[in-house]
């Protein structure tokens, strides 16, 4: 074999076991990473011995990602995917069971020939999907192309061999009837088969009125109903000795099913967290419980939203700057010379209903900030993660766009909402549609030079200011490129949909709040000690909001 040929069979080998580590959730039990049962004592197990039990490997799918995966997660990647099975199964059925057991012959359930009419095959797992995915791993079209060649006897072997505990052929109208029914219990030591539940989906299998009717598969199985009825009846320890050796995979492993738990939740999320629309690695941030009082993170719920937005003083001087210079422009053409001249009472009626106008205005944009502000540091903090800012600069840098680039967004719904606000009111109001000619200069005048100059300057000036902040950067550039570039940020970080999951907030981030404040505590108690006790500290004082 020359170096070339080495080097080309050390690289395929290579590739193959990257792709395969990163497939864990999708391999057979034998052939998943060992995790050492030290870690397990460890504080990084913590979360998995909290949300992983026995008992949670044998929900339904739904239910076991979302114990283990987070509701906001499981919402996302339904809406991506359809469903959950597509999440993890890539192919279809009959390719399946095709690739891993070949063509049809024996339905596993009931035991009969598989024909080709209504008694026709379906690929059949013997364990539902989810504990399939649990326990032998599930087949990938991709990773069993990779791993099924000649290079690798023993990868491929354990791999199919996993497969092929799961994978059955089986008649239609037994697929369907057993559906996501399992036949397996955690007993509080192991898991073990319950010939009581094959018992019952047999009866089921007996009694459906679907599929061709289980009279109609007793009949062909035994040639009479009762005869076929026996047969089926006769079935549970075929159902047992299929269904056995999966468990036992746990058991042969050394591991016992609490630990196979926590193993199957860790590799879960560590299987999601990969994904690019639902991985939870860049959602940190919205991690329960409340970081509030650990790193200065707020929470921020609708009541202290409306708080800001009220006490704002943004919201009064961005309203009086645009209504005064509107109402100016409006009186222009109104009063004597201008072009649509009206006598002094009906300019007075006018101008009047400009006041009720701005209280509208300010009241629909109220709540746009209100619905924006509870998420707002929560998108800056996912912002940071997805430019890579790491430990101490990820915190400093958290701290300053979340003083800052609230100011912008601010001005940015502010002013966005003058103009949506004035359009909506002008185009309904009757007291201004009966004269459409004052409508039509009203409109024209949302939109005049002037009111956008003074949009886009308010907007520009605070866009400017933020520019070295969020491009973290003292290289001017001209003022037309820095408003663009921040505000195509501002719209990126508003854009951000957060999304919760249960990966731990950054151990950094916890520990450098918290050694802040500390610190600050230290400092405060050293510089005020020999002060009057009736005086307030630093540390006591009221920390600062944006």
């Amino acid at each position: 074999m020359t170096s070339r040929d080495v080097l080309t069979r050390t690289a395929s080998v290579a590739i193959k076991m990257t792709f395969v580590t990163d497939k864990t959730i999708l391999l057979p039990l034998s052939m998943r990473e060992r995790v050492d049962p030290s870690f397990w004592a460890t504080p990084a197990a913590a979360e998995y011995t909290s949300l992983a039990q026995p008992f949670h490997v044998l929900q339904g799918l739904t239910d076991m990602f979302k114990t283990v995966l987070g509701e906001e997660t499981v919402h996302c990647l339904q809406q991506k995917f359809g469903s959950l099975r597509q999440v993890v199964e890539k192919s279809s059925p009959t390719t399946q069971c095709n690739n891993v057991i070949g063509k049809p012959q024996d339905c596993w359930i009931c035991g009969g020939i598989i024909t080709t009419d209504d008694l026709g095959p379906e690929c059949e797992h013997v364990f539902p999907i989810a504990q399939a995915l649990v326990f032998t791993g599930l087949y990938e079209h991709s990773l069993f192309e990779q791993i099924s060649d000649e290079e690798n006897t023993d990868l491929t072997n354990a791999y199919i061999s996993g497969l092929k505990k799961e994978y059955r052929w089986a008649h239609r109208i037994c697929n369907q009837v057993k559906n996501d029914a399992h036949f397996i219990q955690y007993d509080g030591t192991n898991f073990v088969i319950n010939d009581d539940l094959i018992q019952n989906f047999i009866n089921d299998l007996i009694a459906t009125k679907s599929w061709g009717t289980g009279n109609m598969l007793c009949t062909y199985l035994g040639g009479t109903p009762n005869a076929g009825r026996a047969i089926l009846q006769g079935r549970v320890a075929a159902i047992r000795a299929a269904c056995s050796p999966i468990i036992g995979t746990v058991g042969r492993l050394g591991l016992t099913p609490i630990i196979h738990a926590r193993s199957t939740a860790m590799f879960l999320k560590q299987y999601i967290a990969n994904e690019p629309d639902c991985g939870m690695v860049e959602e940190v941030a919205r991690t329960k419980p409340t970081i509030a009082g650990i790193a200065g993170y707020s929470q921020l719920d609708p009541n202290y939203s409306y708080a800001v937005v009220t006490q704002s003083k943004y919201l009064n001087e961005f309203s009086n700057d645009l209504f005064g210079r509107y109402t100016d422009m409006l009186k222009a053409i109104m009063g004597r010379g201008g072009e649509l001249y009206m006598p002094a009472a009906a300019r007075t009626a006018i101008l009047a209903l400009l006041v009720e106008i701005e209280g509208v205005y300010k009241e629909s944009v109220k709540p746009k900030i209100t619905a924006i502000i509870p998420n707002l540091r929560v998108q800056i903090m996912i912002y940071l993660q997805r430019l890579g800012v790491e430990k101490e600069e990820l915190w400093s840098r958290y701290q300053v766009f979340s003083s800052q680039i609230p100011l912008l967004i601010l001005s940015k719904i502010i002013c966005e909402g003058f103009v949506e606000s004035m359009k909506a009111q002008i185009s309904t109001n009757p007291s201004i549609n009966t004269n459409p000619a004052l409508a039509a200069a009203m409109l024209k005048l949302v939109e005049s030079p002037a009111i956008n100059d003074l949009v886009n300057s308010t907007l520009g000036g605070k866009a400017v200011q933020m520019y070295p902040i969020i491009f973290n950067t003292r290289e001017e550039a001209p003022r037309g490129v820095m408003v663009d570039k921040v505000l195509q940020v501002i719209n990126q970080i508003s854009n951000i949909q957060p999304l919760p999951s249960n990966a731990p907030f950054p151990s950094y981030f916890q520990a450098g709040g918290t050694r802040r404040r500390r610190l600050n505590r230290i400092r405060n108690k050293k510089r005020y000690n020999s002060k009057s006790k009736n005086k307030k500290t630093r540390s006591q004082r009221r920390p600062k909001t944006f």
